[in-house]
């Protein structure tokens, strides 16, 4: 006993031995830093360093770091971390590389706050735990910390971290935002990723037929290993994940890992991030990457969502861009009701400039129009079957009036009479925002003029100028030309052409000046801006009798010579600025007078004419004389008047156009009534369109003319509903020009422009009902469930879709897997204006009992 209690004794006190042996003299760190020591004696350049050397400490270090609320003793053994002379060392009795603790002060920040690990730890398996189980934090090396930069930094302002921005540019290009939150921001398909580096193993772990690969390649990091999973194959786990597979290559997919391990609750003080936290404000392109290109694809080409039973609409498709308005594309981006996309202006967490740049971006997707050619013509033959193609179905067989037509008549001579070749080529690249009319932009130049020229060519060909000689030589013929006169000319002019709208054409000075040459140009070309529209359809029997009839005043002495003007345009043009402007607008464009400045007026009409005109005014109009002697207001040396000629030869090069400008003088206020009272019954309150088109949209007023208004409302338009508002055509209501002047600068105000709603379309919402369960709700989904493609009957789209938006993209179908389904338009199912009209009924119906 005495023999077992003695060598147990023993055995105790060595096992203390080497206990004690263990933790103070073999310990790893001692075994490192007594290294150090040798390498420093080694290093010493004199006997004093030596000394130093050789008193240089075997003990534990550590740095304790109260702001961060931890201890780190790494420098136990790696305490030739700051020492340059080790930089070609081995570990861990290596200078740290790439210079980092010049930036970052160790004694503030310690280890840990970059590579994980055990910071308490005094042995190196410890301390890296990356075989220790259950430790969350194990240390990270190489690339892998990069993520843990993100704790202090902002990445756009650590470009030299490769691999964790490539990561965020992967992230934020692939949409990862359209389906998960970060930062309660972004979608609410997938699960919220905030803290998703910070997942215990315990619950997010690679498949097991993954493990071993996985960890050995991120050194056994369990949640690295199962976010590079996670992203290289999506659909593991869970077996139902809706994940998109984006294709990723184990390069993107490892880069993408590490910039995710970043997502973690960990702060560091703001006292301790000083370092450059510059961010690049994003840009459009760079929003839309980040939220919209998972669903709509990264070029807004669209995407088939194979994972969720769901359509990306494409955004980018040249129909889509052709019917879309900022406002519904905003709209629809802030509050979409959608099951998967989410309403980014609220639960998705976007600002409303981040949801207006997006915005921007999705408009500027629109491509340029082709190239045309200038040479190029048109020719009526093909521009008829495009025609049927393309526009018959909104605008009818021919161009011809039929009722619940989903776009106006283009078959109307008084419309021929004001829609010019350039007024019709605009019309249908640019459409008519706020209506149905899309934006043919995307048309080839050629197909475009082709249109044109058929509708050009509608008007026929005008009589021959001999032939309407001869008429008015005809016995009778001015008899007949005063009936033809009032139904044509009175409107604008005045049944007794004593001057309405239009100038008066029974002046003698009018009768002197003007050849028949000049009637008979003017009357055909008509004059652009003016309400005097390109009469070329009348017969030459019935021009001929006009004119005839017109030859009947008498004609006045002209006093002018015929000689040509040869002065200085450039005091020309000051003298016209300065007098003639006021009545005439900038340029001649037309204001209380007449348009002048039109190439259309200026090269039928001699020097003599304007000078004539100019020095002797013009009786029964407000056109006085301004020779220096006659008793007008102005008086001009002969030679100004002939230097205002010279300029006004320079008008006619330029081809002044008015479209769009406002140059008509009216009461604005006497417009608003007379709107009101005699054209918001068709038009809409405000002008916004309801069985008649919305003449008080910016998109038609910037394509017309005053004139081409003035002469719409005093003309009408045979063949439609709409009629003449001048004296003896029959309307409810007759208009003086005063009135009619008010009604057109009221428009042009945009006095109520912020009042006008958009046009409602008139339908049958229970017939509409029947047609959309069987034409549009295989795809859209019915009342009661939704389907593939986006669901119409949610009062959230409903509030951002116009009824002119659902006309023309009914018509002429989306650019993705949305076909046309108008009559003639080529898709699988073809339904009338009134089909249309009705289903819009029906979804306008529904929105409003929501």
């Amino acid at each position: 006993m005495r023999k077992v209690i003695l060598f147990s004794g023993i055995f105790a006190l060595v096992v203390m031995a080497l206990s004690v042996m263990k933790d103070g003299v073999f310990r790893e760190y001692r075994y490192y830093q007594r290294a150090y020591r040798q390498k420093l004696i080694a290093l010493a350049e004199s006997d004093a360093e030596k000394a130093v050397a050789k008193s240089y400490g075997i003990k534990l270090r550590q740095l304790v770091l109260p702001d961060l609320n931890r201890t780190d003793r790494c420098i136990s053994c790696h305490v030739a971390i700051e020492d340059p002379r080790m930089a070609k060392g081995k570990n861990p009795l290596k200078t740290h590389p790439a210079g980092y603790l010049a930036k970052h002060d160790i004694n503030k920040l310690g280890c840990t706050i970059c590579h994980d690990g055990q910071g308490l730890a005094t042995t190196s398996v410890d301390a890296h735990a990356n075989t220790i189980r259950f430790w969350e934090k194990i240390r990270m090396k190489g690339d892998l910390v990069q993520a843990n930069c993100l704790r202090c930094h902002h990445v756009e302002s650590i470009p030299d971290a490769t691999t964790v921005s490539l990561g965020h540019k992967l992230f934020m290009q692939n949409g990862c935002l359209g389906c998960h939150k970060k930062g309660q921001v972004g979608g609410f398909i997938g699960p919220d990723l905030d803290l998703i580096g910070d997942a215990s193993f315990h619950m997010k772990s690679p498949a097991k037929r993954n493990q071993k690969e996985l960890l050995g390649k991120f050194n056994h990091n369990v949640n690295l290993a199962y976010l590079f999973e996670s992203v290289k194959f999506p659909s593991l786990q869970p077996d139902q994940s809706k994940m998109v597979d984006n294709q990723f290559s184990d390069k993107e997919a490892y880069a993408l890992a590490v910039y995710l391990k970043s997502f973690q609750a960990m702060v560091v003080p703001d006292a301790l991030q000083d370092f450059d936290k510059h961010v690049v404000l994003p840009d459009g392109r760079d929003l839309y990457l980040a939220y919209c290109a998972a669903c709509h694809g990264k070029d807004g080409q669209g995407a088939e969502l194979k994972e969720i039973d769901k359509v990306g609409p494409s955004l980018a498709g040249e129909k889509f861009q052709a019917v879309a308005e900022s406002s519904f594309v905003r709209k629809m981006i802030s509050d979409s009701g959608s099951s998967v996309m989410p309403a980014w202006g609220r639960s998705g967490g976007l600002s409303p400039a981040h949801i207006d740049l997006i915005t921007d971006y999705v408009m500027s997707m629109r491509k340029d129009s082709p190239v045309g050619d200038s040479d190029y013509q048109g020719r009526p033959g093909p521009g008829r079957v495009r025609f049927a193609t393309l526009c018959a179905g909104c605008h009818g067989i021919d161009g011809e009036y039929e009722q619940d037509l989903i776009g106006p008549s283009l078959d109307s001579p008084q419309f021929l009479t004001y829609a010019s070749r350039e007024f019709l080529r605009t019309t249908i690249v640019e459409g008519r925002k706020g209506t149905a009319m899309p934006a043919w932009y995307f048309l080839k130049d050629k197909a475009v003029k082709d249109i044109v020229a058929y509708l050009s060519d509608k008007r026929g060909p005008p009589p021959a100028f001999a032939a309407v000689r001869k008429a008015m030589s005809k016995e009778g013929a001015a008899i007949k030309g005063h009936e033809r006169f009032i139904s044509r000319c009175g409107s604008c002019h005045g049944f007794d052409a004593e001057g309405r709208i239009g100038p008066s054409l029974r002046s003698p000075e009018f009768q002197a000046l003007a050849s028949d040459q000049f009637i008979y140009e003017t009357v055909i070309e008509g004059r652009r801006s003016t309400a005097m529209g390109a009469w070329s359809h009348l017969s030459g029997d019935e021009l001929g009798s006009i004119m005839a009839y017109l030859r009947t005043f008498p004609s006045g002495q002209v006093r002018a010579s015929a000689k040509k003007a040869v002065a200085s345009e450039k005091a020309g043009k000051r003298s016209f600025e300065r007098i003639c402007a006021q009545c005439h607008g900038e340029k001649g464009r037309g204001l209380i007078g007449p348009a002048i400045g039109g190439k259309d007026f200026l090269r039928s009409v001699s020097d003599q004419f304007l000078r004539e005109t100019i020095s002797y005014g013009r009786s029964g109009t407000a056109m006085r004389s301004n020779l220096k002697g006659t008793p007008g207001v102005v008086s001009m040396e002969a030679e100004e008047i002939e230097e205002l000629i010279a300029y006004m030869r320079v008008l006619e090069s330029e081809n002044v156009d008015a479209s769009g400008q406002d140059v008509t003088q009216g009461d604005i206020s006497l417009g608003r009534q007379v709107f009101a009272r005699s054209c918001s019954q068709c038009h809409g309150p405000y002008g916004g369109g309801d069985s008649g088109p919305a003449i008080g949209m910016a998109g038609f007023l910037a394509t017309v003319s005053d004139g081409f208004i003035e002469g719409t409302v005093a003309n009408g338009r045979t063949g439609t509903e709409m009629r003449g508002f001048s004296p003896g055509h029959g309307a409810l209501s007759e208009l003086s020009g005063h009135e009619l002047r008010s009604v057109v600068a009221y428009l042009r105000s945009s006095a109520d422009a912020d009042k006008i709603k958009p046009k409602v379309v008139h339908g049958t919402p229970l017939r509409g009902k029947s047609l959309f369960n069987r034409q549009c709700a295989q795809c859209h989904g019915d009342a009661d469930r939704g389907s593939f493609a986006p669901r119409l009957l949610g009062s959230k789209f409903l509030s951002a879709a116009s009824d002119s938006y659902l006309q023309a993209t009914m018509s002429m179908g989306h650019g993705s897997q949305m076909r046309s389904m108008i009559r003639g338009g080529g898709g699988v199912v073809e339904m009338t204006s009134e089909d249309i009209n009705d289903i819009i009924a029906y979804l306008r119906e529904a929105y409003n009992k929501e």
